[in-house]
C-alpha cells in the first residue's frame, strides 16, 4: 500500500514530499522487529518513508528510503496490509498527521495471533510516522491518545486488536458530517466481515 503525508505539498511542514509504502522484504540479520512476534520466514513485513522531489522531477528519490519498523512473520502469510491517514482530519485535529497501519495475523492457524498483545500481529495500528529527532535514534513516535498507553501487555502502538487478515479501512462521513473507520476483514473460506473500528476495542 501507499500513503502520502497530509502535508505533502506544504514545503513549510515536516510532512513536505513524504509519503509511505507497505512492503514485504528480505529478512537482514539482526533487524530489529517491532513487538515479539517470531521470524522464521526469509521476508518480513516494512513500513518506508520515502520522500519526493516534489519542485524537481516529482520522483521519489531513491536514496531517500528509511526503515520505520518492521514486523516478524511466523509463517509467510498475513502480512501488512493498507497503510492510510484519516483524509476528513484536519490540522489542530487529534488525528491529524497520524498514519494507521492494518497488518494481518501473520497466517496462524491455531486461532490467530490478534488477540496476543505483545506483538502487531493480527492489529490495526496507529503512529507519528515523521522521524521525531531527525537522527534516526527513534525512528517513528506513538500518539499520546493511542487507547492501550498505559497496558503494559498490549503495544503502544495498538489502535485496535482481534483481527485475523485486515485488508483495507477507510472514514466514511455519517449524515452528521461525523467520520467512522470501517475495516474490511478477509474470512477463511466462507465468512468475511466489516468492522466498525473504535479505538480500544477488541
Amino acid at each position: 500500500s501507499l500513503a502520502f503525508h497530509p502535508e505533502f505539498q506544504n514545503n513549510a511542514q515536516p510532512g513536505f514530499g513524504k509519503f509511505y509504502t507497505s512492503i514485504m522484504e528480505h529478512s537482514p540479520g539482526g533487524a530489529a522487529l517491532l513487538g515479539s512476534s517470531p521470524s522464521n520466514q526469509g521476508a518480513q513485513s516494512v513500513l518506508v518513508e520515502w520522500t519526493a522531489d516534489v519542485a524537481g522531477t516529482g520522483l521519489a528519490i531513491p536514496s531517500s528510503y528509511r526503515e520505520v519498523f518492521r514486523v516478524g512473520l511466523p509463517i509467510y502469510d498475513h502480512p501488512i496490509k493498507r497503510i492510510r491517514f484519516n483524509e476528513y482530519a484536519q490540522p489542530g485535529d487529534e488525528d491529524y498527521g497520524l498514519l494507521y497501519i492494518a497488518h494481518g495475523d501473520g497466517g496462524t492457524q491455531s486461532g490467530g495471533t490478534g488477540q496476543v498483545g505483545g506483538d502487531a500481529l493480527g492489529k490495526l495500528l496507529r503512529i507519528n510516522p515523521l522521524d521525531p529527532d531527525g537522527a534516526g535514534a527513534a525512528t517513528y513516535s506513538i500518539p499520546a491518545t493511542n487507547p492501550f498507553l498505559t497496558n503494559s501487555n498490549i503495544l503502544d502502538e495498538v489502535y485496535a486488536l482481534g483481527f485475523r487478515n485486515p485488508h483495507n479501512f477507510d472514514w466514511q462521513l455519517d449524515s452528521t458530517g461525523t467520520a467512522h473507520l470501517i475495516l474490511a476483514e478477509i474470512g477463511q473460506n466462507a465468512i468475511e466481515e466489516l468492522n466498525p473500528v473504535e479505538a480500544g476495542k477488541n
